[in-house]
């Protein structure tokens, strides 16, 4: 996971896209190899972003596991249990994306069940025919299966397995219980998946460059112009500074001199920082590589947010924003 840095060397840092300037020279600068950074969250309130709440309908959060290659959240209820996995779907070129990756994916996932079946912790594995759904914009393909488990959760089981790709990372949720029918069982699987597509995912925008989301994130930024402190602006900035964060065309260049990280607000003034350069450059593609151009449109972003927080709190001020609003209302 990418996440913004302060070092104490003065630099905000943020690994892979984005470079960050100094507030002396306002140039990109690597952060220092001695130095040991302190990650902060995004924004305020940001940080359950890449958390999973305590409940998602009826199903109650019991622990994440960091793997090598990306994580796993498990989650139960009286008769259920649900483990979600992010995990790197490799490279090489192949595209997790397509149907025969996905199925070749899922192939995985009925041998192990065979295998515990072999084992004899399982018997009477039965699977049904796979088929495709689409959730939140997202394509999966889904397996169900039914059988006995001799050890742990006796008795009858009923699983599912739904499996998407997003570039190359693979999502994985496979959901069992006992006693209840499948059919009702996948519809209440449904809306926990759209809340899982959301930590990772954001807002269920593809993470992976193309003009189609170009326009996707285009459309957030405006709209968090217009409304800053809606209830979408933590998923929509999440999803935009990781858009940004693996772009092979933009780079975003945050300068510490037109912020105040230290601000109660900060981590959401860097969140609207991007914003607004995300939106200029995705105007503006043309001028990806000059990095000063972005500045008028950044500065307005970050004025009206600080507009917006006024309005809402008339005792905050801060002087960095109070100057910038100032600059802008005399031009």
């Amino acid at each position: 996971m990418n996440k913004f840095f302060i070092s104490s060397a003065g630099l905000v840092v943020l690994t892979l896209a984005f470079l960050i300037a100094s507030n002396a020279q306002d140039k990109p600068s690597q952060p220092h190899k001695d130095v040991s950074p302190t990650p902060i969250n995004l924004t305020v309130n940001m940080a359950e972003q890449d958390k999973y709440p305590a409940k998602i309908g009826r199903f109650k959060f019991m622990a994440e596991t960091t793997l090598t290659e990306g994580k796993t959240v498990k989650y139960l209820a009286e008769d259920t249990k649900i483990d979600v996995f992010y995990y790197n779907g490799g490279g090489g070129g192949n595209n997790p994306g397509t149907v025969k990756e996905l199925k070749a994916e899922l192939g995985l996932v009925k041998d192990a069940l065979r295998e515990v079946e072999k084992l004899g912790m399982y018997k009477d594995v039965v699977f049904e025919e796979d088929k495709e759904i689409e959730i939140s914009g997202t394509k999966f393909i889904a397996s169900k299966c039914t059988y006995t488990q001799l050890e742990g959760m006796v008795g009858k089981l009923t699983s599912f397995t739904f499996l998407a790709a997003k570039g190359n990372d693979f999502f994985k949720v496979r959901a069992t219980t006992n006693g209840k029918d499948g059919t009702e069982f996948e519809k209440e699987l449904i809306p926990f998946i759209e809340e899982a597509l959301k930590i990772n995912f954001g807002n269920g925008v593809d993470l992976s460059e193309s003009p189609e989301n170009d326009k996707k994130i285009l459309k957030m930024a405006k709209e968090l112009y217009d409304n800053p402190l809606s209830k979408k602006t933590a998923d929509d900035l999440a999803t935009m500074v990781r858009y940004a964060d693996k772009s092979q065309r933009i780079t975003v260049t945050v300068k510490a001199s037109m912020l105040d990280i230290d601000d109660d607000y900060g981590q959401l003034f860097v969140g609207f920082y991007v914003a607004g350069a995300m939106r200029y450059y995705l105007e503006h593609p043309d001028d990806l590589a000059a990095k000063d151009k972005a500045d008028p449109e950044i500065r307005r972003y970050l004025v009206k947010l600080y507009q917006t927080i006024r309005k809402k709190d008339d005792s905050y001020k801060n002087k960095i924003y109070e100057e910038m609003e100032k600059q802008l209302k005399g031009k």
